[in-house]
């Protein structure tokens, strides 16, 4: 009698199964961990901007406490640095008022205020701030973004016969890569 060996072919298909099922699960699982970690960043990060936001607005850090713009703050007189530290925040920002379209000039000496200020003279548009932004986010600079537009007034007349306009201020914030 001759004993056929058929059952090892059987043990092989098995065992790469087992190898493929092992593999396709390791992915899956590093797949969900890794979208719940992105999103935890952008939720913090949602959080930061809102927090920014509201205080720059809110807290009369940059307007009267009637949502208009303060050009005489002392809050517009400091560095990066210190703006970074009042704002409780270890993010990037920028912000900025304009129309849509155009940058409204509100701030002594800047066009706006943050990461940007003082390199932001001769930007008269929106497309001019997006394009240092774009342009860290080609070098892979840049993690996460987030945009924040705000309803603010600004006094487009003099002191003594107040033109109250209403514009945009937009909060960028974003955190770079170590």
């Amino acid at each position: 009698m001759k004993i056929r060996k058929k059952g090892q072919f059987w043990y092989m298909d098995f065992m790469v199964a087992i190898i493929v099922m092992a593999v396709i699960g390791v992915l899956f699982i590093k797949t969900v961990i890794g979208m719940s970690q992105t999103k935890n960043l952008m939720d913090d990060l949602l959080i930061e901007t809102q927090e920014i936001s509201e205080n720059l607005v809110s807290s009369r850090i940059l307007t009267d406490g009637n949502h208009r713009i303060n050009p005489g703050s002392s809050f517009l007189t400091k560095t990066y640095p210190e703006m970074k530290k009042a704002l409780g925040t270890n993010k990037e920002f920028y912000a900025y008022v304009n129309d849509g379209t155009s940058i409204i000039n509100v701030f002594p000496g800047s066009k706006g205020i943050g990461k940007f200020k003082g390199t932001d003279s001769g930007w008269t548009t929106v497309q001019n701030v997006r394009d240092p932004v774009n342009e860290l986010i080609r070098e892979k600079r840049i993690e996460n973004i987030i945009e924040i537009n705000r309803l603010i007034g600004v006094n487009e007349g003099s002191a003594d016969n107040p033109r109250i306009k209403i514009h945009r201020l937009t909060i960028l914030v974003w955190s770079e890569k170590g």
